[in-house]
């Protein structure tokens, strides 16, 4: 996936990743809108990042119901700096 820099028009890739314990010290409930450590246990939590950068643009929690053979999405979100007009990367579209 490849995203772009509103600032600069430099085109990033980025990465999933499993979110590891350390990452919740920058994970903030004011920064990602929810109690991202309520997740840990139930669903598994992961985080979207530009290739060989640690700061977290985006996150996800995935359950997965495998008698059923689907995944559910429980929570997403992006970072508080990348919502709305002043965002700070765009999705970059290839058709």
């Amino acid at each position: 996936m490849v995203i772009v820099d509103l600032a600069t028009g430099q085109k990033l890739t980025v990465a999933i990743s499993s979110v590891e314990n350390k990452d919740f010290k920058q994970i903030t409930k004011k920064r990602y809108s929810f109690d991202w450590k309520k997740e840990r246990g139930v669903a598994d939590i992961f985080k979207l990042t530009v290739l060989g950068q640690s700061d977290i643009l985006g996150l996800v929690s995935i359950v997965d119901f495998p008698n059923e053979l689907r995944l559910q999405i429980h929570l997403i979100c992006a970072s508080a700096e990348n919502i709305g007009r002043g965002k700070q990367y765009r999705e970059l579209l290839v058709v």
